[in-house]
């Protein structure tokens, strides 16, 4: 009698134990430090932008050493124009010119740079905090432009939306592929 339930007792066993092997292990929270990472290996992004009362488009592309093309698509008489930056040297391109600029002299370099800025300070983990909404996590801090919050999807970690209240300055995100992005941000400026 004992030998007949041996047999089916060990296969429940195993067939349990196989079961709960082939689980999906649940993600870890995303911290300050994993958002850091995510954003730290570069991003390529669909904008948005409201800029006090401009409304534009653009592409932001950030490589890994932080080298910035951001590259407007509308509105129709700016299409084309590039800020490429890495950190201190803006130089700006328009119908085959190329110049430097300082972008406290144009605001609307200082735009383009305040969201270098904000994407910078994710990227480096230097946030003041992040937490947890229904609509993403929200990283905030201030940068040379005033405070801001910046929004990072639940699951990727990818930039959803900035909002820079002092400049009046808010974005919505879409990450876009690799292969459509104009142009990948030059390394010699």
């Amino acid at each position: 009698m004992k030998k007949r339930w041996t047999l089916p007792v060990l296969v429940l066993l195993c067939g349990g134990l196989l079961f709960t092997g082939c689980r999906t292990p649940e993600a870890p929270p995303a911290t300050p430090e994993s958002a850091a990472e995510n954003l730290a290996k570069g991003i390529r992004l669909d904008a948005d932008i409201t800029f006090r009362d401009i409304q534009a488009e653009a592409q932001i592309v950030r490589d890994s050493s932080g080298l910035y093309q951001i590259e407007l698509t509308s509105p129709s008489h700016l299409k084309g124009l590039s800020a490429t930056f890495d950190g201190q040297t803006v130089q700006i391109s328009y119908l085959g010119f190329q110049f430097d600029v300082d972008a406290a002299d144009y605001p609307e370099v200082s735009l383009a740079s305040s969201i270098a800025q904000v994407l910078d300070e994710a990227a480096a983990g230097t946030a003041e905090s992040m937490t947890k909404t229904d609509l993403g996590y929200v990283l905030t801090g201030e940068t040379d432009s005033g405070s801001y919050s910046l929004y990072l999807d639940l699951e990727t970690l990818a930039p959803i939306s900035l909002a820079v209240p002092d400049l009046e300055l808010s974005c919505t995100f879409s990450p876009i592929p690799e292969s459509s992005v104009s142009s990948a941000p030059e390394e010699s400026l």
